[in-house]
C-alpha cells in the first residue's frame, strides 16, 4: 500500500484526526496491484474458467479520441470473482462496478471519469478498510437496452457492492428500478435529473455533480443580472438530460423577465450542425445558451466558429461543452465561451492543488471536470465503506453511511442535500488563451451554495 503521504486527504482524515488538508505527493505510473494489470481504455474481456468475465479497463486517450490526454490509466488490477454467497472476510474484495459508455458519442467523458476513479484507487493502494478493491467494468454504449443488460450482470451475476455510473440519462432512467430494488448504492458520476433518482428520491441513488436546476438557475441569473442579456436562444441534444437542462434554464430566465427566442434539440452524435445553426439570426439575440458533451461538444463549437458565429453571437451554457479535454480540439472557436461548472483546474484550495499535482504526475496533462467527478465518486465510496468498517452485507447501512459523507474535494467542501445531490458552488468561467498559447477556462465569478432544487445560499 502507498504511504500516507500519497493518499487522498479524504481517505486519511479519520487516521489523522481530520485536521488540516494533506499535501499529496505526486507519483509515477507504477502502482500496487490487486490482480492482472489494467492497460488502456479500449477495454477487453477475458473469459475465466468460472464463466465470469474480467473486464480490463483502459483509458488510453488514443483509443477514445480524448483530446489533450495521452497517458494510460493508472496501473491497477481488478479481477472479477465468481458470484457465490459466502461470509465476508477481511480479504474478500470490494466489488466496484463501473457502468459507463466507453463507445459512442460519450466515450471520451466515460474514459475521463474512469481515469479519476482509478487515480483515487491507486492513491489509496486499491484497498479500503483492509479489503482489496475489484473493479468490474461494463460498456453501456449509451443505449438503454444495453445498459440494463449490463447493469443486471453487474448486480445479479457479479454481485457488486457499489455501482459508479451510468453517464447517459436515458440509461439511468432504464436501470433505475433494477438499482432501487437491488439496494446496491449507485453513484452517478455526472449531472443528472431528479426524476432519475425516483419520486421521492431513492435512498441508494447518489449524485456527484449538478442537477438541471443548479445549472439553470445559476446561469440564468448571471446572464440576466450580471451580463444584462434579455433575449437568448437554446440548443441542446435531444434526449432526457438535454431536454431537462433546457427547460430549467428557460424557466429560470423567463421568471427573471428574459425571453427565449428559440429552443432547438439536435440528435445525439450529430455530425453537421449547419442546418440548425443556419436558422439562427445573431442580430436578434444576446447569446446562444447550449449544453453538449463528448464528440458533439467538439463538433458544435468548431462548426459554430466555422460559420462565423463566434464573434457575432456569444456562446454560453454548461461547462461540459468546453471541458479541458475538448479545448485543444475546439481551439479559437471556443474563445469567450462563458460557462458554468462546479470544477475548474485553477480553483485555489489545498485539495485541488493536491489533486492537480497528482493527476499531472500520473498523466502528464491537467485534469478536467470529468476526471474530477470520477475521483470524487471513488472518494465517496472510500468514505462510506470506512464508515461501516468494510462490512458491506447490509446495503441499506452502506447507503445511509454514504448519505452522511462530508470531505474536502477538489471542487470544495462535499456534502449531500436531501435529494442526495451535492450542494455546489457554481464557477463562472470564460475561455481564454494563456501566455503559453493554451486554451483554458478562467474563473471570473462564483455562485455559492446551490442545492438540487436551485436554492442559492445553502
Amino acid at each position: 500500500m502507498l504511504g500516507h503521504e500519497d493518499q487522498p486527504a479524504s481517505a486519511l482524515k479519520r487516521r489523522l484526526t481530520r485536521r488540516g488538508t494533506l499535501k499529496l505527493v505526486a507519483f509515477g505510473l507504477s502502482s500496487v496491484t490487486i490482480g492482472s494489470l489494467l492497460a488502456s481504455c479500449g477495454g477487453t474481456q477475458d473469459t475465466t474458467s468460472g464463466g465470469e468475465t474480467t473486464s480490463t479497463p483502459t483509458t488510453d486517450a488514443g483509443s477514445t479520441g480524448s483530446a489533450g490526454s495521452t497517458a494510460a490509466t493508472p496501473s491497477t488490477s481488478p479481477t472479477t470473482e465468481a458470484a457465490e454467497s459466502s461470509p465476508e472476510a477481511a480479504d474478500d474484495p470490494i466489488r466496484l462496478g463501473i457502468l459507463l459508455p466507453f463507445t459512442g458519442v460519450y466515450a471520451q467523458p466515460a474514459a475521463d471519469v474512469e481515469r479519476g476513479v482509478m487515480l483515487y484507487l491507486k492513491q489509496i493502494g486499491n484497498e479500503i478498510a483492509g479489503r482489496p478493491v475489484t473493479v468490474i467494468r461494463e460498456d453501456s454504449e449509451a443505449d438503454p437496452s444495453t445498459g440494463i443488460t449490463k447493469a443486471r450482470k453487474l448486480i445479479e451475476r457479479d454481485q457488486i457492492d457499489v455501482m459508479v455510473g451510468p453517464l447517459s440519462s436515458a440509461v439511468g432512467t432504464a436501470v433505475r428500478d433494477l438499482v432501487v430494488s437491488s439496494g446496491v448504492p449507485q453513484i452517478y458520476p455526472i449531472p443528472g435529473t431528479l426524476e432519475e433518482s425516483g419520486t421521492p428520491p431513492a435512498p441508494n441513488i447518489f449524485r456527484v455533480s449538478y442537477s438541471p436546476a443548479q445549472l439553470g438557475v445559476a446561469s440564468a441569473r448571471y446572464l440576466y443580472e450580471t451580463l444584462g442579456y434579455r433575449t437568448v436562444a437554446i440548443m441542446c441534444p435531444d434526449y432526457v438530460w438535454g431536454q431537462k437542462v433546457a427547460e430549467a434554464f428557460q424557466t429560470s430566465f423567463e421568471e427573471l423577465g428574459g425571453t427565449i427566442a428559440d429552443v432547438t434539440f439536435t440528435p445525439l452524435d450529430t455530425t453537421d450542425f449547419a442546418p440548425y445553426l443556419g436558422r439562427i439570426d445573431p442580430s436578434s439575440l444576446d447569446a446562444m445558451w447550449v449544453f453538449y458533451s463528448g464528440g458533439d461538444a467538439i463538433r458544435f463549437v468548431v462548426q459554430y466558429g466555422e460559420m462565423g458565429l463566434t464573434d457575432a453571437l456569444p456562446l454560453t451554457g454548461a461547462g461540459d461543452v468546453v471541458d479541458e479535454a475538448f479545448l485543444p480540439s475546439q481551439g479559437e472557436a471556443a474563445l469567450g465561451f462563458i460557462s458554468f461548472l462546479p470544477y475548474t483546474p485553477s480553483l485555489e484550495n489545498d485539495a485541488n492543488a493536491a489533486f492537480v499535482s497528482a493527476y499531472q504526475a500520473e498523466y502528464d496533462t491537467s485534469p478536467g471536470f470529468f476526471n474530477e467527478i470520477g475521483w470524487v465518486a471513488a472518494a465517496i465510496v472510500d468514505e462510506a465503506v470506512r464508515a461501516v468498517d468494510g462490512e458491506l452485507s447490509d446495503k441499506a447501512a452502506l447507503a445511509a453511511a454514504m448519505e452522511q459523507v462530508e470531505f474536502d474535494s477538489p471542487h470544495g467542501r462535499f456534502r449531500f442535500d436531501e435529494n442526495r445531490f451535492p450542494i455546489l458552488d457554481m464557477q463562472v468561467r470564460r475561455v481564454e488563451q494563456n501566455e503559453s498559447g493554451e486554451y483554458v477556462n478562467a474563473i471570473i465569478d462564483v455562485i455559492e451554495g446551490i442545492d438540487s432544487n436551485g436554492v442559492i445560499g445553502r
